[in-house]
């Protein structure tokens, strides 16, 4: 059993040009991340089941590592429409570690964030 930690995250997609979107964590494991994103069909349609993705999940500014971000590398192991605005994206990691925020999300974004998104 996983326990939910919802942070704010930042989706890359390599294969469309680095697009970026903005989600929140639902689960984050070894092996799997869990992420829900805006029910967007230009998104969904990227997010096809071994779609490569990279996510920054932001860390709270509480936290000892602040303002750094878990970085996570893998591909998409399935969808699921939760709700109409949102979907669960079921990662499968490649790779996982934790570095400084990406220069893109930080000038896009504005860089960590205080908090957690509230459940």
């Amino acid at each position: 059993m996983f326990a939910p930690v919802r942070l704010n995250c930042h989706v890359r997609i390599p294969r469309a040009g680095n697009l970026l979107f903005q989600g929140w964590t639902s689960v984050i494991a070894r092996s799997r991340v869990e992420f829900l994103v805006e029910n967007d069909p230009a998104l969904i349609r990227l997010l096809n089941r071994g779609a490569e993705v990279h996510l920054d999940v932001e860390l709270p500014r509480s936290h000892r590592y602040a303002p750094r971000c878990i970085h996570c590398a893998g591909r998409v192991a399935g969808l699921t429409r939760v709700s109409e605005e949102s979907v669960k994206v079921t990662l499968r990691t490649e790779s996982i570690g934790i570095r400084e925020p990406d220069p893109i999300v930080r000038q896009r974004f504005g860089g960590a964030r205080e908090g957690a998104r509230g459940a």
